[in-house]
């Protein structure tokens, strides 16, 4: 009997790579939303940094050279804009991973429903080759019995 031949062999394969690269996109696109929280994060408090000492400094009254009190609420105010563009980047982030989620899925099923085909077709090869030995194995313990009938005859 021929040997277990997929004929969709090759498909399989390159719904297995476009699963890969699928599982792949979606990790960056994680990775870039974690980056993001952390920048955010790190700008908040910064933000909170700045704005804690400038607060200290009017309260305590400290002299300060030049426009010291301007530049420093420019710097929170910046730190705020920063932290603004990083959210809105944040959120294509997010929106670029549920994307990336759903092309994860529908890559893995087209793969499993191969998969599944592959084994279905498979466990139907497996029963024809075992018909097939016993088709094998009852024939010749039909001509073996036949040559001992004709033995015990002609004795």
């Amino acid at each position: 009997m021929k040997p277990f031949v997929f004929r969709l062999e090759r498909v399989q394969r390159l719904r297995y790579l476009a699963k890969r690269e699928a599982e792949a996109t979606l990790a960056l696109a994680l990775a870039a939303v974690r980056d993001l929280r952390i920048d955010i994060e790190d700008l908040q408090r910064r933000a909170e940094h700045a704005s804690r000492e400038l607060h200290e400094t009017i309260q305590t009254g400290e002299a300060v050279e030049g426009d010291w009190i301007g530049q420093a609420a420019d710097r929170i105010t910046a730190l705020h804009q920063k932290e603004h563009s990083q959210r809105d980047a944040l959120t294509i982030a997010q929106e670029e991973v549920a994307s990336c989620e759903r092309k994860c899925v529908d890559a893995l099923s087209a793969y499993n429903v191969l998969e599944k085909l592959r084994d279905k077709k498979r466990r139907a090869w497996i029963v024809d080759f075992e018909r097939e030995q016993q088709k094998s194995l009852d024939e010749l313990h039909r001509s073996r019995a036949h040559e001992n009938r004709e033995e015990t005859r002609l004795s």
